[in-house]
């Protein structure tokens, strides 16, 4: 496999036409017969894309192997350049080893921005295979597929337009469970009496230490006070 880079608004070098280039992608995107882009952190990728107008047709399959690396194992490290160390044996470049001393990729020299660029869609696409096969064996694809990478998609819409919250409705939600809150710490403040622990008047249970006093100490005299 190959990858390819356009650069067009690098600082040095020669850059392709910027509208003329992506009004290409559109071009190629709603003609061409995809049925599946791989991504390695697919909700950032889109967003960048989407606000350069790039927008993918829904009935194009979305994969994503950060997110696969995440439920395959995740108490490890999903970044790129760990996941193909662990499933390719190879060692990507970094993208701090590529920025080196400058500020914005933008101003790294082409031959290097390409390079960097093109391996990170190669790798990307050679871990699809290998991360599958361990959510398949781990009977956890469907998990994958049905509930975690929808909602890629989903978290780019929210990010992006935000939500509509019945305000109303969670003011009454606010004050009933608030209500609920305050008589469930009365009655945990009155079996604690009855328990023999003594509790101050301004007693709070959200106080982490006033809690750890009732479970440690202030249970310590009340055990020591017991015939």
């Amino acid at each position: 496999s190959a990858g390819y880079y356009a650069p067009v608004r690098h600082k040095t070098g020669t850059n392709l036409d910027p509208h003329k280039t992506i009004a290409a992608f559109k071009d190629f995107f709603s003609k061409c017969d995809l049925s599946e882009i791989i991504f390695q952190n697919a909700k950032f990728d889109l967003e960048v894309l989407g606000s350069e107008g790039l927008n993918f047709d829904p009935k194009i399959t979305i994969q994503d192997t950060m997110i696969a690396s995440f439920i395959v194992d995740p108490a490890g490290s999903h970044g790129m350049d760990a996941l193909a160390l662990k499933y390719l044996s190879y060692t990507t470049q970094s993208f701090d080893e590529v920025l080196g001393d400058l500020k914005t990729f933008d101003e790294v020299a082409l031959d290097k921005a390409a390079y960097y660029s093109a391996e990170d869609a190669v790798i990307t696409l050679n871990l699809w295979q290998p991360l599958r096969e361990e959510l398949e064996k781990s009977k956890l694809f469907k998990v994958y597929q049905k509930i975690d990478l929808p909602l890629v998609r989903v978290l780019k819409d929210i990010e992006e337009c935000g939500v509509k919250l019945n305000v109303i409705l969670l003011e009454k939600l606010s004050k009933k469970l608030h209500k609920e809150l305050k008589g469930i710490e009365i009655e945990a403040i009155e079996l604690l009496k009855k328990s023999g622990v003594e509790v101050a008047e301004d007693f709070n249970l959200s106080s982490p230490k006033q809690i750890a006093w009732v479970l440690f100490d202030g249970a310590s005299v009340a055990r020591d006070c017991m015939p």
